[in-house]
């Protein structure tokens, strides 16, 4: 009887842990491109960068709703985007499934 590792030869079988380790290196790589693609940009904390991002959203845009957030606070929720002039509902159906509080 073969011990564990070595096929009736004898012979060491290594061929099985390389398979297992580029499964294993794949699977990780496909893992981290999906976890970024589901990235939200979060109001609160958001640059003018990271708003400019969005769909819809240019420098004075992303200027105003930075200058609201400093002004009232934290964003409760993301509704409350659409006091910030010149977000409207249609901008705001856009890129809601983006944003986070």
């Amino acid at each position: 009887m073969p011990k564990q590792g070595e096929n009736y030869t004898g012979d060491v079988i290594i061929e099985l842990q390389s398979e297992n380790t580029m499964s294993s290196d794949t699977s990780n790589s496909n893992t981290t491109e999906e976890a970024g693609d589901n990235s939200k940009i979060n109001l609160n904390t958001a640059t003018k960068e990271q708003l400019t991002q969005l769909n819809g959203i240019g420098d004075k845009k992303a200027e105003l709703i930075i200058s609201y957030r400093d002004e009232h606070g934290k964003f409760k929720t993301i509704d409350e985007l659409k006091n910030v002039s010149g977000i409207g509902d249609k901008t705001f159906a856009a890129i809601s499934d983006k944003l986070t509080v």
